[in-house]
């Protein structure tokens, strides 16, 4: 086993915690899940409405897989935290 490379990127929004971006390992990499916040602007609102929020999370996972030189088809597995059903 390798040593894993921790990634961190300016494009993307920075993490919330102790967290990097990737973390790779061999043929893996591993991403940190993502918040809906603005890449540029991470004081900003959080957008209204689950389906803006989805977007904004899947176009902050796609800036990382761009960083790492990967596209969502490369994605194996993913999982979905939801802290409010109806």
């Amino acid at each position: 086993m390798s040593i894993p490379v921790f990634h961190t990127f300016p494009t993307a929004p920075p993490p919330v915690g102790p967290f990097s971006h990737a973390v790779e390992v061999d043929d893996w990499i591993q991403l940190t899940g993502q918040m809906p916040t603005d890449p540029t602007d991470d004081q900003k609102p959080l957008p209204d409405g689950i389906q803006a929020q989805t977007r904004q999370v899947m176009d902050n996972l796609i800036i990382v897989l761009n960083e790492v030189q990967l596209q969502l088809v490369d994605v194996l597995s993913a999982r979905v935290f939801l802290t409010h059903f109806k």
